[in-house]
């Protein structure tokens, strides 16, 4: 609880700073001359989430070949299932990232239904890939694992990234959701 703790200062900055922006956003809107509104493309803050889907893409492909090389082969010739499991998750969320990437550069309509599969994905996967893991040790291999086993193995930087990537994903799932410019772009 002490690490969620520390992300409430972030979360309320990052409220302050989003209200004064969409405040800002509805004063200018106000004046804006009839016809010269938006103009569709990968402009402004979309440009911007647009350099970072496909940096995290980068990033992503990585740490997933990162994680087949340290991965202990012990562990893996032990739990080959579970060890195939881990990796057909990461590559399916890599292959989400990379797809809803590509979307929004071709400025596709079908990125808004990929960006909100690539949330739930970002929000879903961390504690779901926990909990697969606990039911193939128990289940498959039938190796003893207590729920407290577990959940003592989730360190602070785990629960950490978990809700930073959590409030970040949702801060962009608001924006995708209401910009103006999201919808007169990704129409193709």
């Amino acid at each position: 609880m002490a690490v969620v703790a520390q992300f409430i200062p972030l979360a309320l900055v990052l409220g302050i700073i989003s209200l004064a922006i969409w405040f800002t956003q509805q004063r200018q809107r106000a004046e804006e001359p009839p016809g010269t509104g938006l103009k569709p493309g990968l402009r402004g803050w979309l440009a911007f989430l647009n350099v970072a889907l496909w940096v995290g893409s980068l990033r992503s492909l990585v740490e997933f070949a990162k994680s087949f090389a340290d991965q202990d082969p012990t562990v893996a010739k032990q739990f080959p299932l579970l060890s195939v499991a881990d990796a057909v998750i990461g590559g399916l969320g890599l292959v989400l990232l990379v797809y809803t990437a590509w979307l929004l550069t071709r400025q596709s309509r079908r990125f808004l239904a990929a960006f909100h599969y690539l949330a739930a994905s970002v929000v879903l996967i961390p504690p779901l890939s926990l909990l697969l893991g606990y039911l193939f040790l128990n289940v498959w291999y039938a190796v003893p694992v207590t729920v407290g086993a577990v959940m003592t193995s989730v360190d602070a930087q785990f629960v950490g990234q978990w809700v930073a990537g959590t409030l970040i994903i949702a801060a962009w799932l608001m924006y995708v959701r209401r910009s103006r410019r999201v919808a007169i772009t990704c129409v193709r």
